[in-house]
């Protein structure tokens, strides 16, 4: 394999010459072409004047006399009838050129070879044309050897600038978009910047997310770990109690690895299918889960309903939106109130649900969504730490957004918002 400067310079030098090939060969057919259109002129022309000496139109010769070669005019039966160089005896007849008047044979003619070098203003031309033509091709393949050189370097050189943030991102290193004289190179130099940011966000959030698996498996298991040792080694009794709590460890530790199996089915599905649904019945399906907290804490729900439908897929939603109640009702109080409202908002469907709890403190609003976290109103309630991050991954993938916020009365308030059934059947 070559460098890219050698293999760049070879072809530009390769072009260059043949173009230089072809200026000569041009040259070289021109000139051909000339000198025998030049014997062609001076045959027709001289074959005039023997024509006119021979019918005898006219008596001036002096066109005949000027030209500088030797001329000679001869009858059909060979006598000579003019001459600009004596008796012209040594003319063999076969070099004689015919005369034609009218198709018929009236003469013949001899003028020499009738060449353009015979003559000098042509000679001098012809000389003075090849040099020019010499010098210019000189001149030519000088401009392009400097030409493909530095066109080489610079095609090169950001050829390996290239090369060298390709090895940057295969570190996971991020690299920053470059500038070129070639538009193509700064288009490819901006989406290696692109995707070195990419890979390294994926790289951070493999990392990430490999210590937040780490750390919210560790605590279960370590739970677990101890109550058997110490059941084992007689140091705690066997209880129901106890197998109770280990149960509830275990059940953690399922939920926790269902959870995970759920966000990554979500995050790389291909297609998600979407389709029209009646809203009614699939709020009623998403509070049923409810029901004994509902009644346990007093909770009323209030629920509104401005369309009569929704657009998406109705599994994935429902896990979605039954997330986000099931949060209100984790968080709201014995007597307090849940709301949820089902609206058209331009060309797209908005869900709202909204709680009477204690909100979201102000520097954690922003990280609900992170997978694994629970924020301080969290930490001491069941739960993955997942339910939000799956939700927003689902609503993602039908290119919706969720948003939450404070609400001024207290309590949290989360909009889902999807697009239209036509637009979002673009994203399958």
């Amino acid at each position: 394999m070559r460098g890219a400067f050698r293999w760049l310079f070879a072809h530009f030098a390769g072009g260059f010459i043949l173009v230089l090939i072809v200026q000569v060969v041009v040259v070289t057919i021109g000139i051909r072409v000339a000198f025998s259109g030049y014997a062609d002129f001076q045959r027709d022309k001289l074959e005039s004047i023997a024509r006119t000496i021979l019918t005898g139109s006219t008596s001036d010769f002096s066109e005949s006399l000027s030209y500088t070669n030797p001329f000679f005019v001869f009858s059909a039966d060979g006598d000579l009838v003019f001459s600009n160089r004596g008796r012209g005896r040594s003319i063999s007849s076969d070099e004689f050129e015919p005369v034609y008047q009218d198709g018929s044979l009236i003469g013949y003619f001899h003028a020499g070879q009738m060449k353009f070098m015979d003559n000098e203003a042509n000679r001098i031309f012809l000389s003075t044309l090849l040099l020019l033509a010499g010098a210019s091709l000189i001149a030519s393949l000088a401009f392009g050897v400097v030409i493909s050189i530095r066109a080489s370097r610079k095609i090169a050189g950001a050829v390996s600038i290239l090369r060298s943030d390709i090895r940057l991102i295969e570190s996971r290193t991020v690299v920053n978009a470059r500038n070129f004289v070639i538009t193509e190179l700064t288009e490819i130099s901006r989406s290696l910047e692109r995707l070195s940011t990419l890979l390294a966000n994926e790289e951070n959030y493999k990392r990430q997310w490999m210590q937040d698996i780490a750390h919210d498996l560790r605590t279960p298991i370590s739970s677990l770990k101890g109550q058997l040792e110490g059941m084992r080694d007689g140091v705690l009794d066997w209880s129901v109690e106890r197998f109770d709590k280990n149960l509830t460890e275990i059940d953690r530790l399922q939920d926790l690895v269902q959870g995970i199996s759920e966000l990554y089915t979500v995050e790389n599905a291909d297609t998600v299918m979407t389709d029209s649904f009646p809203a009614g019945p699939f709020i009623d399906e998403v509070i049923a889960p409810h029901e004994m907290t509902k009644k346990k804490k007093n909770i009323s729900v209030d629920i509104s309903m401005e369309t009569d439908s929704i657009q998406g897929d109705r599994r994935l939603l429902l896990r979605a939106i039954g997330n986000i109640v099931s949060n209100a009702f984790a968080y709201t109080g014995p007597d307090g109130k849940i709301e949820i409202l089902v609206q058209r908002n331009g060309d797209r469907c908005e869900i709202l649900v909204a709680d009477d709890g204690p909100g979201i403190p102000a520097d954690q609003i922003d990280k609900i969504f992170h997978r694994f976290f629970r924020g301080e109103y969290a930490r001491n309630a069941a739960g993955t730490g997942l339910g939000l991050n799956i939700a927003r991954a689902i609503i993602e993938r039908h290119a919706g957004e969720i948003i939450v916020q404070n609400r001024s009365t207290g309590g949290a308030c989360f909009v889902v918002s999807l697009p239209g059934l036509e637009k979002n059947k673009s994203q399958q």
